[in-house]
């Protein structure tokens, strides 16, 4: 009985993670995609291509450690777990495990 309340236990708090973990993604996107409209609206970026790719601008430290997040983030629901680690190590300033 012990051991099956335990794994109800860690089934609650698994998901209450996966809760909080998809939030914190939701948050993210709704913040960049904010972000993005705000930029784009601007006077100034009506006058150029308006692609992405064509703006030369260097990432902010904030938009590099939201892309990172979500990279990762992806990685982990993708089974990529040994690319997930591999970038989490070629990233060791950026904590993971937490968004703040």
């Amino acid at each position: 009985d012990d051991g099956e309340r335990q794994v109800d236990e860690r089934v609650a708090v698994l998901e209450f993670e996966l809760r909080k973990a998809q939030e914190t993604i939701k948050s993210l996107r709704a913040s960049l995609t904010h972000q993005a409209e705000t930029e784009l609206s601007t006077p100034e970026r009506q006058n150029k291509t308006g692609l992405i790719g064509e703006i030369d601008e260097t990432i902010t430290p904030v938009e590099k450690k939201a892309l990172n997040f979500l990279v990762n983030e992806y990685l982990l629901q993708a089974d990529y777990k040994v690319t997930s680690v591999t970038f989490a190590e070629e990233n060791e300033e950026q904590d993971f495990e937490d968004w703040d």
